[in-house]
């Protein structure tokens, strides 16, 4: 799964040429009008200002895990993060990063396994690498009920925990395990206001309605969503993120943006959409969209950013060899060394 950004340098926002293309597949409803008129009234002075500054677990079974104050090894590739509360949760190879905003202190929660993916589902934090697990309190437990392949993928959908790993997409909750679609390696997932996104690596786009799967894909260039890196969505908006750029559907038609657009990179491996400026994390730094405009986040702009989340205006990028970063105003700061204990003075400065 998974407030916004602010920059420090004034730049002139890239005016994107977007490439309208119907979706051959599309049975949604038309996007609205007046929308530029509707994000400029919601975001006001807050984006102004960014602009200026530039129930499944019945039965577990303990892991043997270890808690640290701080690692003793690297931290390393990033792979998911969520703001849960006053908490981050960041999963990596090898545990689970637990932050705390309001006391400063920071967890390391060990486990001989690369986790994958994590998401909140009915207030309990769920973590995924080869097996399945929840996070309780100091430790990791195995959910009871696990699944072909290596979890790589969580969603939280209603009454469902949705688990994409490696061999196929499954749902889960009150009514037990289903396997909703096989042979396949999820990659993504996110819902809209009436059914899921699937993303794959290499097998292409889906939507799930509840009853069947569509195959989601372009006239133009059938191949164009083979692999999908990140899904996001809001505003009536599906934001896709690709090794060849980002793909933005209103409903009815398609925008295809790539580095001639402004994007730092094609390569988009996570996409914040969460408001009304959307924060896109490629391999050669992060920026922000709006508009139609790309805007390269200062002092993360040369960053190979795995991935971003967003908490009261700043951002919060996870990488795989820089430990997770924090952007605050004209300030960047390391949150999470990737190899040794943070610096205490670095921690206090936390806001």
């Amino acid at each position: 799964m998974k407030g916004k950004i602010t920059l420090s340098t004034l730049g002139i926002g890239l005016t994107v040429a977007v490439f309208l293309i119907v979706g051959c597949t599309s049975n949604d409803p038309a996007p609205k009008s007046g929308l530029v008129k509707e994000v400029v009234d919601s975001i006001g002075s807050a984006f102004v200002q960014n602009v200026l500054e530039t129930a499944l677990v019945q039965n577990v079974a303990a892991v043997d895990t270890v808690v640290e104050e701080a690692p003793e090894g690297a931290i390393i590739d990033i792979a998911d993060m969520i703001i849960y509360g006053s908490k981050m949760y960041a999963v990596f190879d090898g545990g689970v990063i637990v932050y705390d905003f309001l006391n400063k202190e920071q967890q390391v929660i060990r486990v001989d396994d690369r986790l994958e993916a994590i998401t909140v589902h009915e207030d309990k934090i769920f973590v995924g690498g080869s097996d399945l697990y929840t996070v309780n309190d100091n430790s990791l437990e195995k959910v009871e009920e696990q699944f072909e392949g290596t979890v790589t993928s969580l969603y939280s959908y209603g009454f469902r925990l949705m688990v994409g790993t490696t061999t196929g997409l499954y749902s889960t909750g009150v009514f037990g395990k289903e396997l909703l679609f096989d042979d396949i390696t999820v990659t993504a997932l996110v819902s809209d206001e009436s059914g899921i996104w699937v993303g794959t690596d290499g097998q292409g786009l889906y939507r799930w309605d509840g009853e069947e799967f569509h195959e989601r894909f372009l006239l133009r260039d059938s191949t164009l969503f083979d692999r999908v890196n990140t899904l996001a969505f809001n505003h009536q908006h599906l934001y896709v993120g690709t090794d060849n750029g980002l793909h933005i559907y209103d409903g009815g038609r398609w925008e295809n943006l790539s580095v001639s657009d402004g994007l730092p990179s094609d390569f988009v491996r996570d996409i914040d959409a969460s408001q009304w400026v959307v924060y896109i994390a490629t391999d050669k730094g992060v920026t922000s969209y709006f508009n139609g405009d790309f805007m390269a986040v200062d002092k993360l702009e040369d960053k190979d950013v795995s991935v971003v989340a967003i908490r009261k205006g700043r951002i919060i990028a996870g990488t795989d060899r820089e430990g997770i970063l924090y952007k605050t105003n004209n300030t960047l700061k390391t949150l999470v060394e990737p190899f040794e204990e943070p610096k205490e003075s670095m921690i206090s400065a936390i806001e």
